[in-house]
């Protein structure tokens, strides 16, 4: 449209302007209306959190909890989420295993996603509210010094641990009309820097995939 604007100013076709401006409004204001998502009370929520063990998945998970969620964390490694689970209820003062709990899940791996989904429904006695995926990692070089099981790795896990986990929660948010996803994205998707080029293009494909999937989502109640 605002190419199209330019062309007809530079062209003096004033007389086309009216036609633009009676598409572009409808256009621009239901791109506002599909992406503004309300707040959301997460007080009693069931929150499924991967890459919650550690950094801003731990953080995360203690302000959930501290807000009154019930949440399972998620990650590969049992050690490491037993440890979390203990700062997490050390640091947000609730003992409850019925609000903080946690399963073991590899999220590029589909099978494991579903098990692990269906292991966190048995423990909330309850459907998931709201699927926080966090999980991902990165190696900062220079693409050509990138180890090719990394550069796979990092588009497995990043990119494709978000959608077969989005694949397991949203058929029964649809069935309920009502979820919310969030998927953490990063500046590096936006804003292009040296040495993270395949962490860089897996974040950004996160930034499209939720635009796109919101898109889809929004009239069957979810949110993304």
């Amino acid at each position: 449209v605002t190419v199209s604007v330019l062309y007809c100013w530079r062209q003096k076709m004033l007389w086309l302007y009216v036609p633009l401006a009676l598409v572009a409004v409808p256009v621009l204001a239901s791109l506002v209306l599909v992406h503004r998502v309300p707040r959301l009370d997460v007080k009693g929520k069931v929150v499924l959190l991967t890459g919650g063990s550690a950094g801003i998945g731990l953080e995360l998970a203690v302000a959930l909890v501290a807000k009154g969620a019930r949440v399972a964390i998620a990650a590969r490694r049992r050690a490491v989420l037993e440890e979390a689970v203990a700062e997490i209820k050390k640091r947000s003062g609730v003992s409850d295993d019925n609000t903080i709990s946690f399963v073991e899940m590899d999220v590029a791996d589909p099978d494991s996603v579903a098990k692990g989904v269906d292991k966190v429904r048995f423990w909330a006695k309850a459907d998931i509210d709201v699927c926080i995926c966090n999980a991902g990692y990165s190696l900062p070089s220079r693409f050509l010094d990138i180890p090719q099981r990394h550069q796979t790795g990092m588009v497995d896990v990043n990119f494709h641990g978000c959608a077969n986990v989005c694949r397991a929660v949203l058929p029964r948010m649809y069935e309920r009309k009502a979820g919310r996803v969030v998927l953490v994205s990063s500046m590096a998707g936006t804003a292009p820097v040296a040495g993270f080029t395949v962490y860089g293009a897996t974040k950004a494909a996160i930034r499209a995939f939720a635009q796109s999937l919101d898109m889809e989502s929004a009239a069957r109640g979810v949110r993304v």
